[in-house]
């Protein structure tokens, strides 16, 4: 009889060993996942951050294309003005030559 219980006494301190084991496994993975947890809530709120970076640049790079069509629609303005501006004085030269002939 004391063998028998001196048995069950043995058996149910590697059974509490176990699961003190298993206990301390999940206590560990639990904080695991926490932290992976704050990792990922951090690299969402980076990725937030990066996403509202990128719209800004993709917005000031609309502004500066639209800066540099402008621009270029301006120099070809100021090349028909000159184009324009060297006829009328060719039309004025050969009018004065037409009247003083």
């Amino acid at each position: 009889m004391a063998q028998i219980n001196k048995e069950f006494l043995q058996r149910m301190r590697a059974e509490l060993a176990f699961y003190k084991e298993k206990a301390k496994e999940s206590i560990e993975l639990e904080i695991l996942l926490q932290e992976k947890e704050r990792e990922l809530e951090k690299a969402i709120k980076e990725n937030e951050k990066l996403k509202e970076t990128i719209e800004k640049h993709r917005q000031s790079n609309d502004r500066n294309l639209k800066w540099e069509e402008r621009k270029k629609l301006l120099e070809k303005i100021e090349v028909l003005k000159r184009k324009l501006a060297e006829k009328h004085h060719h039309l004025d030269e050969n009018e004065k030559k037409e009247h003083s002939c």
